[in-house]
């Protein structure tokens, strides 16, 4: 027989206000997880701290915003381990973690680069960028 794991009352919060983003009532659930995130704090349980962030990024329509949410979640998960993971759920790795939590942030930088505006570049930084781009540096 395996043992079933404890009631997480934090976890359940978390998965009640997810729930709620999932159904389109964002802002509450927004509201909901940054009011966990106080509880928590910022040394809190790594665990609901990751997944809080995880979650917490995608109901931010601003990349600027979401991307602090997805950085949190990958630095929690960095303070996470497997033991603390499979108190959770029996098997659970933390390395398992980190492909999603990456792609989150990849998403979110390629979300973010339509909307900024390059710079404005000096007639010398023009004409050595496309050196630059094919991996030759400037003289």
């Amino acid at each position: 027989m395996t043992a079933t794991p404890a009631v997480d009352p934090t976890m359940g919060a978390i998965t009640t206000a997810v729930t709620l983003g999932h159904q389109g009532e964002t802002a509450r659930a927004r509201q909901e997880l940054l009011a966990i995130w106080e509880d928590l704090g910022v040394l809190g349980d790594s665990l609901h701290r990751c997944t809080l962030a995880h979650y917490l990024a995608d109901l931010y329509p601003d990349p600027a915003e979401a991307l602090i949410w997805d950085v949190r979640a990958l630095d929690a998960a960095s303070a996470l381990t497997d033991h603390r993971a499979g108190e959770h759920h029996a098997g659970l790795e933390v390395a398992g973690f980190y492909p999603s939590l990456h792609l989150n942030i990849a998403a979110t930088c390629v979300a973010w680069a339509p909307s900024r505006q390059p710079p404005s570049r000096s007639a010398r930084q023009r004409s050595v960028w496309p050196r630059c781009r094919k991996g030759r540096t400037a003289t």
